[in-house]
């Protein structure tokens, strides 16, 4: 298969940071008539590899204040009932969201509201 570059290299979302704490400690949602594209990195020119509607949960897990305005999110992927467990695990260590966790980059400040965290 092939896969065109775009020529943005990819950055995970990284998860942990506090032993006595969730991986991921913020919770959001999907504003009303918003669409949160999700990208492999914080830059409009990253790849999508999601779309989230109007409502849908993500946890807030990771922040980059260059550019500013994103942030790393995990959310639960197609045919998933819930988003993975490791966000909800303490890990003293910060590390990439799990390889079974649908994970990536939004723009928080316009498409994603803050619900606790």
């Amino acid at each position: 298969m092939d896969v065109e570059y775009d020529g943005v290299e990819s950055r995970p979302v990284m998860i942990g940071g506090d032993a006595d704490l969730d991986a991921c400690s913020g919770l959001g949602q999907v504003k009303a008539g918003h669409t949160a594209v999700v990208r492999d990195a914080p830059l409009d020119e990253a790849q999508e590899v999601a779309r989230l509607e109007p409502g849908t949960s993500v946890w807030i897990c990771d922040e980059t204040d260059v550019p500013e305005g994103w942030s790393g999110v995990v959310y639960a992927g197609p045919g998933q009932a819930n988003v993975c467990a490791a966000v909800a695990t303490p890990s003293e260590s910060r590390i990439p969201a799990p390889s079974d966790c649908a994970a990536g980059w939004v723009k928080t400040s316009q498409d994603v509201e803050l619900t606790a965290g």
